[in-house]
């Protein structure tokens, strides 16, 4: 004659064995339903491939603030700026994969100081933050600030790419060469409107040199070069330079 215990001990398990397969039945319903897919492991992977391949979305503001811009800024140019806006974006990328700052398209010593402090940590911990097959989806003006001294445009860039972290040796230490990833950027561009007001020498944006032989210019009106008197035309350094580019994790 079988045990009291023993009959409590098989209620536990049928028990249990309800509760696992009701469970399980579930979680197969939520997962189908929301995920597409009986298999949960399978829904959340494919939740992953979906995200790699949707671009993100950006903070598009072009229509409120390119008016204010152009009346601002008669002789902006937003097509040509945009277009700038990408060739920063790509080259400054292209600048940590290679460890070299001169692929930068443009910039201002700021902004060239980030990317060489970017490239001595890699060379200090002997690695590379490679960037592969990029790809920019859409590019609008995400904001437009006017400050005492400068005006700053942010476009924000969606794009994507596939970024993997090595060693001297091609030894990937983290991210996936296989994997791509749907990145957002603002790209930052500035115009110095008082020179006079800016504090940081690295602010001023604007590098003036003579165009026959390269020498830094000190007089912002000079007329002539003085270290190879090549005649100048009066320089505007009321210009448009880009100071920064960041990435939104966010």
């Amino acid at each position: 004659m079988l045990s009291f215990g023993f009959w409590v001990f098989l209620g536990i398990i049928v028990v249990a064995l309800g509760g696992f397969f009701y469970a399980r039945a579930r979680i197969r319903e939520f997962s189908k339903k929301f995920l597409g897919t009986e298999d949960i492991i399978e829904g959340f992977k494919k939740i992953e491939e979906d995200e790699a391949k949707t671009p993100k979305s950006v903070n598009a503001m072009t229509s409120l603030y390119l008016p204010k811009i152009k009346k601002d800024f008669p002789e902006f140019q937003y097509d040509e700026m945009k277009v700038r806006a990408q060739n920063v974006l790509t080259s400054y990328l292209l600048a940590i994969d290679t460890l070299q700052v001169s692929k930068l398209s443009e910039g201002t010593p700021e902004l060239k100081e980030k990317l060489e402090n970017i490239i001595t940590m890699h060379q200090g911990e002997g690695t590379r933050t490679n960037y592969k097959s990029v790809k920019l989806h859409r590019t609008e003006i995400a904001n437009y600030r006017k400050e005492a001294a400068r005006c700053i445009i942010s476009f924000q860039i969606s794009c994507q790419y596939y970024v993997y972290k090595t060693d001297e040796e091609g030894k990937i230490l983290s991210g996936n060469k296989d994997v791509l990833k749907q990145a957002r950027y603002n790209v930052d561009v500035i115009y110095i409107q008082n020179r006079d007001m800016i504090q940081n020498e690295h602010d001023f944006a604007i590098g003036t040199n003579c165009p026959n032989c390269g020498a830094p210019l000190k007089g912002l009106g000079a007329k002539i070069c003085e270290y190879c008197g090549t005649p100048l035309r009066e320089i505007n350094i009321y210009a448009w330079n880009f100071s920064d580019v960041n990435e939104i994790r966010k």
